[in-house]
């Protein structure tokens, strides 16, 4: 019954009641969900950290997820009415992130999140270089993170992440080495925090695990398969005129020692044979393309771009298959922003505290200042040609702008109208004027091309 009473007291601790008249009686059903089972939450990030440094598919997996989110680093395009005060904002932002690997923080805090559930960044004063900002993030990985032994039984602490009613993240416990212990750091105050909205603090590809350990088997075996037939490998086949099968002396038994070019003098009655190792064909190809591509389904991330690989892949189906991926990292940004935008806040307050870094309008409008973020452009079609023709459809048709199209291709759209407009010696309102005046007049010349209405023609015979 020590046991019992340890189990006990552990549920209790969890503030878990449980029938203490019957010690067989399992938990409630809700402690059997497997995201709030802490061995089973532990098991399973283990197993994707494990994943991640032996498996180069599931590396592949967690390097498409980061890039495609994040990109180089947000851009972001103001919306003051002042452009000397969005150029100052959008500069500077640029080169604090070039400068201070802003981009690769947030990429590797997307990482962290898809691999282990949770991302963590921490800010901290970077000395080592030589710029006015020296604001800089330092990725935490999960494995850092211990839930503290002095905690308090009414805070809802679980692998070292303190949530509160509502179940948001207030604080994060890191390994302190010098106190031997744990250092709590708020969030957002002292630490940014990124998840999936409402989601438990498991692995994204979590699914996917069960398929991986048979990837990686496989591949064992067939390496062990190839270096058997690279050993030339052969057996002694005895005749059996020779040697009886009721014979018990003479017969040879055990190795036979030889390197390749030998010649061997073998007894009477045996020869050298190979050993039948049938070639393998388009069979293992086709089953890591498999369970790849159903790994990757967990992502919406279609198979040639998990295996890097579109050789059997032509233009329109692979088209196809991208339009889902397109729309879950759109989708990915989205919810990924706030982050961004925290990050962007704490950049701001150690920007305008700074004297002669931001232009005095851009500092008087800080407060003001809104703005939109803006990334790379994911994909594009390899055929310039078509791409320019369905540009200009676009374009004629008045179902997009050269404003939206600066913006699909991850350039600033504003400075690229000026700069269109700076070369024919106009200013931007009369460059977008003239654009519309070419729209509608290739318009009206399109109608005309367009075939008459046959009720029209028949009234025109009769």
């Amino acid at each position: 019954m020590d046991i019992w009473n340890t189990v006990k007291g552990w549920f209790n601790f969890k503030n878990i009641i449980i029938d203490t008249t019957d010690p067989w009686r399992l938990p409630p059903a809700e402690y059997r969900v497997a995201s709030k089972n802490p061995y089973f939450r532990d098991a399973l990030r283990d197993l994707s950290i494990e994943e991640d440094e032996i498996n180069s598919y599931y590396t592949g997996i967690l390097n498409v997820v980061a890039d495609a989110c994040v990109g180089t680093t947000p851009m972001i395009l103001g919306h003051h009415q002042n452009n000397t005060v969005n150029d100052a904002y959008e500069d500077r932002w640029l080169e604090w992130c070039s400068i201070q690997n802003i981009g690769h923080a947030l990429r590797e805090c997307r990482r962290d999140a898809c691999k282990a559930g949770i991302g963590i960044i921490v800010p901290y004063v970077r000395k080592t270089v030589d710029y006015p900002v020296r604001l800089a993030f330092k990725n935490i990985p999960i494995t850092d993170l211990v839930t503290p032994l002095d905690l308090d039984p009414n805070l809802d602490i679980q692998d070292g992440v303190e949530f509160n009613e509502n179940g948001d993240i207030t604080a994060v416990f890191i390994k302190d080495d010098s106190k031997g212990g744990a250092k709590r750091y708020s969030v957002p105050d002292q630490a940014l925090v990124w998840k999936k909205p409402k989601a438990s603090i498991l692995p994204e590809c979590g699914p996917a695990f069960c398929i991986f350990p048979s990837v990686r088997r496989f591949m064992k075996a067939i390496i062990r398969a190839e270096e058997f037939r690279a050993a030339i490998p052969l057996a002694m086949e005895l005749d059996p005129m020779v040697y009886k099968p009721d014979d018990t002396m003479g017969v040879p038994d055990g190795k036979f020692e030889y390197e390749p070019g030998w010649v061997p003098t073998m007894p009477p009655g045996a020869k050298l044979t190979g050993v039948n190792i049938s070639p393998q064909g388009e069979e293992r190809g086709k089953f890591i393309e498999l369970v790849i591509s159903a790994a990757a389904r967990c992502k919406n991330m279609p198979k040639n771009i998990a295996l890097g690989d579109s050789s059997n892949h032509n233009m329109a189906s692979a088209q196809i298959d991208i339009e889902p991926w397109k729309n879950t990292v759109e989708i990915d940004r989205f919810d990924f922003e706030p982050l961004v935008r925290q990050v962007y806040t704490l950049w701001v307050k150690a920007a305008t505290l700074i004297e002669d870094y931001l232009p005095p309008a851009a500092r008087a409008a800080a407060k003001e200042f809104t703005f939109d973020l803006n990334y790379m452009r994911l994909y594009t079609h390899p055929d310039p040609n078509k791409k320019a023709n369905a540009r200009m459809t676009d374009l004629v048709s008045g179902s997009t702008t050269l404003y939206r199209i600066h913006t699909e291709e991850g350039r600033n759209p504003r400075r690229e109208l000026d700069k269109e407009a700076q070369l024919l010696g106009i200013d931007r309102d009369e460059l977008n004027k003239m654009y519309l005046g070419a729209r509608n007049f290739n318009t009206l010349e399109a109608l005309k091309l367009l075939p008459e209405d046959k009720d029209e023609d028949n009234q025109r015979n009769s």
